[in-house]
């Protein structure tokens, strides 16, 4: 879910070089796979000229194969009745700075198609949403577009099934990654992919971070950690506050937009009728203003959000029982991703993918690649042409192939 200023929220809508990709585009990774999984696992592999860091393609000449939205202007079906999957719950403590008393909480959790979490041929995927404080259910799709893979989704404390205590205290990202890594040790997975979309993203980072630092303090200690393979950020801003000016600076276009057009439509159909009484004319100024808010919001979603007709179910579902406690930028203004100190051992490999319309824009992920966020040169950038912020949503078929291909890579 998008990381958007507080305004935002009351309307429901708590939402280096680049590789552009198309349908078809995706299915030409799988040409060079192949190659790139022999060439060994702790070597940085030859993707060929699509996959490479440093290589942008445009391709005009493939966008016949399958339009930017798959759906072809419908919204995307979903279905998931077919997949086996088991539902959980994990008891997490908190403590508070004015007492030490442990305080116990009930996060939920699901997996999908669970007989495959120990599978040594594709291992799963743990699933982090975004927010904060919007639950996993429009990230249950990843479910029909990768097949064959085991997900453990998990609604973070505070929204969802799980627990909503109403002390801020209880909330922050490190209690958070406590609770990954608390899942994962219940789970006993011992090797993993990991998915993190907008906020979700923050915490897969966090988390990758906090296991490469404990790792350089006990070098030649026991590691008890999961081995996570690969990692993926999906619409993950490295700055809170460079999002919201982003959001509000594409916010302020499209009212800028707005108001152009109302002044012609004043114009064209001239002044209202000095004899209309006075308590009238404000009223409909009122209701005027309204509409034109609310046209602004659906704008802005239809443009840099979801660009589906109406907003699909899944995104719908988790809506409906998002937090209200720990929600949004207002929760982590101030965070701002900073690499892991000197000499700590390397990180996953790592792909940022974004939509070609998102309003977490280039510039807003830029710093997963030039600022060495990871310690490595190896973060692939992709960007989804003609998605925005749920490219999973948009383009279900599209983002599943990306998404897939890459963790491929990596079993």
């Amino acid at each position: 879910m998008p990381l958007l200023p507080e305004k935002l929220h009351s309307s429901a809508f708590a939402t280096s070089s680049t590789t552009t990709t198309t349908a078809a585009a995706a299915a030409s990774r799988n040409s060079v796979t192949a190659s790139s999984v022999n060439s060994g696992r702790n070597s940085i592999p030859n993707h060929a000229a699509f996959l490479s860091p440093y290589t942008t393609i445009h391709p005009r000449n493939l966008a016949s194969t399958i339009s930017p939205f798959s759906t072809n202007g419908r919204m995307p079906t979903f279905l998931l009745s077919s997949v086996a999957c088991n539902d959980g719950t994990l008891v997490v403590s908190r403590t508070t700075p004015s007492s030490s008393s442990q305080n116990q909480f009930n996060l939920q959790y699901r997996i999908f198609r669970p007989r495959s979490l120990s599978s040594q041929q594709g291992a799963p995927i743990v699933v982090l949403h975004g927010g904060p404080g919007v639950p996993s259910d429009y990230l249950y799709p990843l479910v029909d577009v990768v097949p064959y893979r085991s997900m453990v989704y998990f609604d973070q404390l505070g929204c969802g099934r799980s627990d909503a205590p109403a002390d801020l205290d209880f909330y922050s990202i490190s209690n958070a990654i406590d609770d990954l890594e608390k899942l994962i040790k219940k789970l006993g997975i011992r090797r993993f992919h990991l998915y993190g979309q907008s906020y979700g993203g923050i915490l897969a980072f966090e988390y990758l971070k906090r296991v490469a630092e404990r790792k350089k303090m006990n070098e030649n200690g026991r590691d008890d950690d999961a081995r996570c393979l690969s990692v993926i950020l999906s619409s993950t801003p490295t700055s809170v506050s460079l999002v919201e000016e982003t959001a509000t600076r594409l916010l302020d276009a499209i009212k800028s937009e707005e108001d152009e057009k109302e002044t012609r439509n004043d114009e064209n159909n001239g002044e209202d009728d000095e004899s209309d009484a006075a308590g009238a004319g404000e009223n409909k100024k009122k209701q005027d203003n309204e509409s034109n808010n609310e046209q602004i919001l659906e704008s802005f979603r239809q443009r840099h959000q979801c660009r589906t007709p109406s907003i699909p179910q899944p995104l719908s579902d988790a809506y409906s029982h998002a937090g209200t406690v720990w929600r949004g930028t207002t929760a982590i203004p101030d965070y701002v991703a900073k690499p892991p100190s000197d000499g700590v051992p390397r990180m996953p490999s790592a792909m940022i993918m974004r939509g070609e319309h998102d309003f977490v824009t280039q510039e807003c992920m830029e710093g997963w690649k030039k600022d060495d966020l990871f310690g490595h040169k190896f973060v692939r950038e992709v960007v989804l042409a003609g998605c925005a912020h749920h490219g999973l949503l948009e383009n279900p078929r599209l983002y599943g192939d990306v998404v897939d291909s890459f963790f491929a890579e990596y079993d």
